[in-house]
C-alpha cells in the first residue's frame, strides 16, 4: 500500500523530471538566463501567430496571450540590454524592477546609443515610435492580461480590433533589432572581460 501511494505522490508532482526524457526541459543556470527567458516568450508568441494564421480560429481568445508574450518578450530585451549594457559600460546598478516599457526603452536607448556611438538613429526613432503606441494601450502589461483594472474599468478601453498578422510583423522588426543590438553587446563585453 505504500508503494502505490508514492508512486501516485510522484506522479502528481509538477516540477520534476519524467520518464519520457524528450519531454524533461533543461533548467539549470547555463541555460536559465535572459536570453531563454526572451526567446521563450517570442517563440511562444510566433508558434500562436502561425496556430491563428493556419487554423483561422481561436483568434479571439489567443489575442491577448499573443501581445502579453510579445509585449514580455520586449520588456526582457530591454531588461538584459540595460543589464549588459551597464556592465560594458562600467555603470553600477541594475535595471529598475519596473514593467513601464517606456521607462526601460529610454534608459536602453541610452545605452545603445553609447554602445554603438556614431551609428544612425532612425532605427531608434522608429522603434521609439512602436514603444509609445504599445505603451499608449498597454503600458504594464495588465491590459492583456485581465478584462479589467482594480478599480473595474475596462482594459484596452475603445479598441475592437487588432490586426495579429500586422501586430505581429511590427513586433518583431522590433524584437529582431533589440536581440541583434543586445547579442552585438554581449561579444563586446565578453571580449572586455577576456
Amino acid at each position: 500500500m505504500k508503494e502505490s501511494k508514492s508512486k501516485k505522490e510522484k506522479e502528481g508532482q509538477l516540477f520534476k523530471a519524467g520518464d519520457k526524457w524528450w519531454l524533461n526541459a533543461c533548467i539549470d543556470p547555463f541555460h536559465a538566463d535572459w536570453y531563454a527567458y526572451s526567446e521563450g516568450y517570442k517563440r511562444a508568441a510566433n508558434i500562436l501567430v502561425e496556430y491563428v494564421k493556419t487554423n483561422r480560429i481561436d483568434l479571439d481568445v489567443l489575442v491577448y496571450p499573443i501581445i502579453y508574450l510579445y509585449r514580455h518578450h520586449l520588456e526582457l530585451c530591454l531588461k538584459s540590454i540595460i543589464s549588459n549594457g551597464r556592465k560594458l559600460l562600467d555603470r553600477s546598478g541594475e535595471f529598475q524592477k519596473i514593467h513601464k516599457l517606456n521607462d526601460l526603452w529610454r534608459e536602453a536607448r541610452i545605452i545603445l546609443e553609447k554602445v554603438y556611438k556614431g551609428d544612425p538613429t532612425d532605427e531608434l526613432d522608429e522603434i521609439e515610435k512602436v514603444f509609445d503606441q504599445f505603451c499608449s494601450r498597454e503600458p504594464t502589461g495588465v491590459d492583456s492580461r485581465y478584462p479589467t483594472y482594480k478599480d473595474g474599468n475596462k482594459t484596452l478601453p475603445g479598441l475592437t480590433h487588432i490586426n495579429i498578422g500586422e501586430f505581429s510583423e511590427i513586433i518583431m522588426k522590433v524584437a529582431n533589432f533589440l536581440d541583434g543590438a543586445n547579442m552585438g553587446i554581449v561579444e563586446k563585453l565578453d571580449v572586455k572581460l577576456s
